[in-house]
């Protein structure tokens, strides 16, 4: 189900609640147990997601049916609530954004240096939230699962370069009157789904169980997922959610995919 969030007359958001996992992932530079602290007033979560062919042919499949088909509904509604009739009229006509074309705008290609050498997408999301009864922030931890949906704790996994993972996100659609902007998808990490642990060097509700033959269907059939016993990594209590995303703010640091 969608729910508006932040509407406003120029800038209108609606996000699905449920989260969905996006296609096996090799997992390249990442800030998971820590923040990524560069704008210290904005600290994230935040990994690069390197994809294959296959992989990016069934994420736009999942950005036109659980970002999109999803939402857009639920955005005319709330546009509807909030904007003049002549707005309405004029903006509830134009059409979203086409999966590729957003893509087009998300998907990196590696430098020349890079060990990993497909492109990558990068995820993110604040590692703080709003405490409502204290108004301070308060340090999150993001959330993750192995292949059988246990509740890992991220922090003592050296999650590292070649670590096989779903992405597991939360979506927004938002409009944008003052930029013009047609419907537009904004995907926000929300946790790990670790199918392959490779470590660096060095000393919530679960989403769907994974499936082994879709992920085969993108890595490979000569893919093996982890069968070792990951739980030396078991969370002892639940991860906080993820706060919402802001689509209105640009930088690569925010939850804008």
């Amino acid at each position: 189900m969608a729910v508006p969030s932040k509407a406003s007359s120029s800038v209108i958001v609606v996000r699905q609640k449920k989260t969905f996992a996006l296609p096996p992932a090799t997992l390249g530079f990442a800030h998971f147990a820590t923040p990524d602290n560069y704008d210290p007033a904005k600290p994230t979560y935040k990994g690069n997601f390197h994809l294959n062919p296959v992989a990016i042919e069934a994420l736009l499949k999942l950005i036109q049916a659980n970002c999109i088909d999803a939402n857009l509904a639920a955005l005319h509604t709330e546009m509807e609530r909030v904007m003049t009739k002549p707005d309405f009229t004029k903006f509830s006509s134009k059409p979203a954004v086409t999966p590729q074309d957003f893509l087009d705008t998300k998907l990196k290609e590696p430098k020349e240096e890079a060990i990993l050498k497909t492109p990558y997408i990068t995820l993110a999301t604040k590692a703080t939230y709003r405490d409502k009864k204290t108004g301070l922030d308060v340090k999150k931890t993001l959330a993750c699962w192995d292949k059988a949906n246990n509740l890992l704790d991220i922090s003592k996994m050296k999650l590292g370069l070649g670590s096989v993972v779903e992405p597991i996100v939360n979506c927004n659609l938002y409009f944008s009157k003052v930029n013009a902007i047609n419907p537009t998808p904004s995907l926000q990490l929300a946790g790990i789904r670790v199918l392959k642990l490779v470590q660096f060097k060095g000393s919530s509700n679960a989403p769907t169980r994974a499936d082994e033959e879709s992920i085969r269907e993108v890595m490979g059939d000569d893919f093996e997922m982890d069968d070792g016993d990951l739980s030396q990594y078991a969370a002892v209590s639940a991860s906080l959610p993820c706060s919402d995303p802001h689509p209105e703010e640009k930088d690569d640091s925010e939850p804008n995919f």
